[in-house]
């Protein structure tokens, strides 16, 4: 299938090189190319032009430049990967960029190799996550309740097969770090019942916002945010509860057991595999890969009242949101430090 790529550039000579550079992927009709001159243009062939899968951007473009395209196309909630590409290369565009959604971020002049090799990330990224939405609409059909009566002898899965698909998502750690304590010396019924209340209280809070929630094991539970938008729905979501369960505190009879909850959140791709398909019992998609081991590593730093986050993570925040340098951690297992930080309040 052909990928339709649109470039949105007021260089004239560019769209002289990417026909020369790409001539085998045109040729193959692995590529095709739209070409604009700036982001009203951009718009404008868009609407012409609705498979266009991914599009390139330069910034500083007359009438409309690429963050202001960007940014309408955030709002458009647009079905178009973005790669931008800049002289500019200082850290406050590429941190714009990032939050108006931007898959990549390349400075010119333009080394096409790393332009390729970007395109191919982006592009095999939009077919997993085209991918794993058919699936959980498929897996939800064959799985969930529906108004169809089951007959006594007919399986409860026959079409699901293993799957493991990519999906852009915030995760969000929380961590009852002195649920364990609690358990070693005081009741175990008084425990479970402050436990299962405050955990209750954060699934309700986040699954409201749109959430799906993983299990609650050893003081820990992970939300999982994958709306657009995932990672500041995330973090109103966080600094909502952090003083809802303050207040949830200060209302339970059992104040002394209440357990000391901190936050650590964390953004990027997520592997999805449907574990369980094998078993009897019913399967489900659970996140894995790097950052969802990253986001678990938090536990080691998050204290209560804390919402950690990375300094990448920071980058794009920063004018949005207050935050203090927590300093330098270096986490098990890995090779260089982490600068971490906590976010106090939004802007």
């Amino acid at each position: 299938m052909t990928v339709k790529i649109m470039v949105v550039d007021d260089e004239a000579d560019l769209e002289l090189l990417i026909q020369h550079k790409f001539k085998q992927k045109i040729r193959e009709n692995t590529y095709s190319f739209v070409y604009a001159r700036n982001g009203l243009e951009a718009l404008d062939k868009l609407k012409k032009n609705p498979d266009i899968r991914v599009m390139i951007t330069d910034i500083n473009m007359p009438q409309m430049d690429g963050l202001t395209l960007l940014a309408m196309l955030k709002q458009m909630n647009a079905k178009v990967s973005t790669i931008v590409i800049s002289a500019y290369g200082d850290m406050d565009n590429i941190r714009k960029a990032m939050n108006c959604g931007a898959s990549d971020f390349l400075t010119k002049p333009i080394n096409f190799k790393d332009l390729e090799s970007s395109l191919e990330r982006t592009i095999q990224n939009i077919s997993v996550e085209s991918e794993l939405n058919d699936a959980l609409d498929a897996y939800r059909e064959d799985t969930l309740p529906s108004s169809r009566a089951k007959t006594i002898d007919e399986p409860i899965s026959t079409t699901i097969q293993h799957k493991t698909f990519l999906s852009e998502a915030t995760l969000v750690v929380f961590d009852m770090n002195s649920v364990t304590s609690l358990n070693e010396n005081l009741a175990p019924q008084a425990v479970a019942e402050v436990t299962e209340q405050v955990a209750k209280h954060i699934n309700e809070k986040c699954t409201t916002q749109g959430a799906e929630m993983s299990s609650f094991l050893g003081g820990t539970l992970l939300a999982i945010f994958r709306q657009t938008g995932h990672l500041e729905i995330a973090l109103n979501t966080c600094l909502q509860l952090r003083e809802s369960l303050e207040q949830l505190q200060s209302k339970t009879k059992h104040t002394l057991l209440f357990p000391d909850i901190g936050m650590g959140v964390n953004s990027g791709q997520i592997i999805f595999s449907n574990v369980g398909y094998l078993s009897t019992i019913s399967p489900s998609f659970v996140p894995l890969g790097q950052t969802v081991t990253n986001t678990m590593r938090y536990q080691a730093v998050i204290t209560k009242g804390k919402i950690v986050i990375n300094e990448t993570l920071f980058l794009q925040l920063s004018h949005r949101y207050q935050c203090e340098k927590l300093g330098q951690v270096k986490f098990k297992n890995t090779k260089e430090s982490t600068t971490i930080y906590n976010v106090l309040s939004k802007n």
